[in-house]
Formats: C-alpha cells, sequence, structure tokens
C-alpha cells in the first residue's frame, strides 16, 4: 500500500514540473511571437499585429482567440496585451485546471 503512495506523490510531481515546463515553453513562445509581431507590423497598425500574433501563435501550438489578443496604438506606441490559460487539467473535454497567464509588450510606432 505505501508503494501506491508513493507512485501516486511521484505522478504528482511529475505532472507538476511538466505542468511547469509546458507553461513556461509557451510563455516564452508566445513572447517571441508578439516581438516578432510587433517589429514586423507596427507600421501597419494594430488590426495587422493582432492578426499576426493570432496566426504565429496558432503556428506554433498555442491557440488563441480574438478576445485573447489586445493591440493598441496610444501615443506613439503600439501596445500588445495577450491574455490566455494553460489547461493543466482536462476531463472529458472541459478544463477543469486553468493556469492563467499574460504578455504586454509595447514598441514605438515608426
Amino acid at each position: 500500500m505505501k508503494l501506491v503512495g508513493w507512485l501516486l506523490v511521484a505522478f504528482v510531481l511529475f505532472y507538476g514540473v511538466y505542468c511547469a515546463a509546458m507553461t513556461a515553453w509557451a510563455y516564452i513562445e508566445l513572447s517571441g511571437v508578439i516581438e516578432e509581431a510587433l517589429a514586423e507590423q507596427a507600421r501597419n497598425g494594430g488590426g495587422a499585429v493582432k492578426r499576426a500574433i493570432i496566426t504565429a501563435a496558432t503556428e506554433k501550438g498555442i491557440p488563441l482567440k480574438d478576445g485573447n489578443v489586445l493591440v493598441n496604438d496610444v501615443n506613439r506606441m503600439v501596445v500588445a496585451r495577450v491574455k490566455w490559460s494553460f489547461p493543466a487539467v482536462r476531463w472529458q473535454g472541459d478544463d477543469v485546471v486553468e493556469i492563467p497567464l499574460s504578455i504586454e509588450r509595447s514598441v514605438a510606432a515608426p
């Protein structure tokens, strides 16, 4: 019985490390996507930046919805805010436990 308990503890710890690693990967990937979109599309306005972020994130395997991405042109700055969540536990197609994440980056408008 002790063996089953220790195996369960080991599984929970392993899964926690896995979720932390996947969350960090998603954050780093999306950070790069946002910075690339800002660098390439800032001169074309907020709509182009938003489309570039959503398209590139989907290609990288991070599904974003239109409501997850907010891009504003404020005082000669283009500001991109992305909020999403990493599903840590799914049950029958529903996300039971999610890890919320957000990134905000800005660049001076050319």
